[in-house]
Formats: C-alpha cells, sequence, structure tokens
C-alpha cells in the first residue's frame, strides 16, 4: 500500500505525509506502552505504602461525631491475643489518632495526630526514616513528647530534628503540647 502511494523511492506530498503518519503511530505505541506500565507501577508501589504506614486491617470503632479522631475500644470488646492467633496474622498494634493544630511563630497546620505503641513497627518494610530517630516511649500511660513528621510538614512549618513543635490538641477546652522533633520521614 506505501509503493503505491508513492513511498517507495519517490519525493512526492503523499510520501511525505505517509512516513510522518507511520512515525506518530510508531510514537502512539511507545507511549501506551509506557503509560500502561507506569500505571501498573503505581498499582503495585501506593497499596504497599498504605499498608505500611496503616496496616492490612484496622478495628476502629465507628463514631461520626468524632471526625478524623479514633474512638476508644475498651480491651474487653477486642481481645488482641486472640487476634494474634489468626493464621498469617504478622503483628498486632495499638493507635489513636487526635486533631490537632501544630503552630509555630509564623505557620500552623492542621494535622491527624496519630498515637501508636511502636511507630517502627509502622515502618517494617519500608525505609521511611529522613533523619533523627525513632521516638522513645514511657511506660504505658505516660505519653511520649518525642515525635516525628512529615518531612513535608517540616518544610511547611520550618522545623528541624530537635526543634520544639507546639501542639493544640483539638477538643473542649483546647490543650496544649509542646512535643520535642526527634525525627523525620517521608513516605512519598
Amino acid at each position: 500500500m506505501a509503493g503505491k502511494m508513492g513511498v517507495s523511492g519517490k519525493t512526492s506530498f503523499s510520501s511525505g505525509m505517509v512516513r510522518i503518519a507511520g512515525g506518530a503511530i510508531a510514537l502512539a505505541v511507545i507511549i501506551l506502552i509506557l503509560t500502561r506500565s507506569i500505571i501498573n507501577g503505581f498499582q503495585e508501589v501506593i497499596p504497599d505504602k498504605i499498608k505500611v504506614l496503616w496496616g492490612d486491617v484496622q478495628c476502629v470503632r465507628l463514631d461520626l461525631a468524632r471526625g478524623l479522631e479514633s474512638a476508644e475500644i475498651k480491651s474487653y470488646e477486642l481481645s488482641l491475643d486472640s487476634i494474634r492467633r489468626i493464621s498469617g496474622v504478622v503483628s498486632v498494634h495499638q493507635f489513636v489518632t487526635k486533631a490537632a493544630i501544630a503552630k509555630t511563630e509564623t505557620d500552623f497546620e492542621g494535622i491527624v495526630w496519630p498515637g501508636m505503641d511502636d511507630p517502627q513497627a509502622f515502618f517494617y518494610k519500608a525505609n521511611f526514616l529522613k533523619s533523627g530517630r525513632f521516638p522513645r516511649f514511657k511506660p504505658l500511660g505516660k505519653p511520649s513528647l518525642e515525635v516525628l513528621i512529615s518531612t513535608r510538614l517540616s518544610k511547611r512549618l520550618g522545623l528541624q530534628v530537635g526543634d520544639k513543635l507546639p501542639l493544640y490538641l483539638v477538643q473542649n477546652p483546647p490543650r496544649a503540647r509542646a512535643v520535642q522533633i526527634v525525627g523525620l520521614y517521608a513516605s512519598g
């Protein structure tokens, strides 16, 4: 067909158009293959990052009145030991979320502040810790005033490892807490 249109060695307007069309089709096929490969990669990478940060399964109390905060589940309502005994369960960790405002002298940012029993457990598969260290926890029932923050929040508020960060917990009445930044993480 290309020979009949004048591509076989003759230079004409139609032969140039056929070459351009052939090149455009080849480029489109390459772009489609590349796009599909990228999409497949994202479909694997994004769920893995979410699993690392929040796990495969969460047991939370549904309480729409609390918004972004998690409601407490009493120990008699959910047996962690029975969950640990389920075949295939690798680990079980408790966490809580609290709405807060992180404030510096020049900026502020609304955040959902997660509290967890072991931050290393949440970062077990990936090397998200970019600088500093993991917080050290106090005995059960006593809050640790050491926190990890994301590199993104660090840039927004102009904070680094070692800085104090005033947090205002959103509750009635609001409660202020100054925490020490001991590490920065980036999950991408």
